[in-house]
């Protein structure tokens, strides 16, 4: 029974997902992100194919035959969104490779002249929506979803109904999910309970 105990009350040490901390100008597909676009809010998502320093910011990924603007950039300090003229949704795809439940955390914030349309969907279906603008000037999200390998988390910013000029939008994120090890010593525990429970139930029948 001590050594049921001590499985159980072993610390889940989690791993922590930052997209602005993450962020590279190397490759894209980087890891478990995809820098991107979709014409369409949870269509098909096209990877950007340019990366580099762009418009003012250190970090970027656009396709700038697509639209000067449109791209995932960093700023060198956070996340940054901007949408296309053609109604395009400007994409950060988190694709989980360690399943457990996630922690997602972060916000949207206000950071250029027009309204965008900010959400967060996990595998294409919403699970959060909200505005950025004057007067939504943090946009906060925070829910618990329990995710296998393969499935994906995007962060999103379209152009708000009112054209993608100013439409700049940071973005706060963090995605943590106990490690593996952390679930199996904790599993483990759990077992060795039940079969612990069961021989005590055996014994006070006999």
């Amino acid at each position: 029974m001590k050594l049921v105990a001590l499985l159980i009350a072993a610390p889940a040490a989690a791993a922590t997902y930052n997209p602005h901390l993450d962020f590279s100008n190397a490759s894209n597909p980087n890891g478990v992100y995809t820098y991107g676009y979709e014409a369409a809010l949870g269509g098909p998502l096209t990877a950007f194919t340019s990366g580099g320093a762009a418009n003012t910011q250190p970090g970027a990924w656009r396709t700038p035959a697509v639209n000067a603007f449109l791209g995932v950039y960093d700023t060198g300090t956070s996340i940054l969104l901007h949408p296309g003229q053609s109604g395009e949704y400007s994409i950060l795809r988190f694709t989980v490779v360690t399943a457990g439940r996630y922690s997602i955390n972060g916000s949207f914030s206000y950071y250029g002249t027009n309204t965008t349309d900010v959400h967060v969907l996990v595998d294409d279906a919403p699970v959060f929506a909200g505005l950025s603008d004057s007067g939504h000037q943090l946009t906060g999200f925070g829910f618990s979803q329990l995710l296998t390998a393969g499935q994906t988390v995007d962060f999103a910013v379209g152009n708000g109904g009112n054209g993608y000029s100013g439409d700049s939008t940071l973005l706060s994120a963090t995605l943590a999910v106990p490690e593996p090890a952390a679930w199996a010593l904790m599993i483990a525990g759990f077992s060795l309970v039940g079969v612990a429970t069961r021989r005590r139930a055996v014994a006070l029948s006999a």
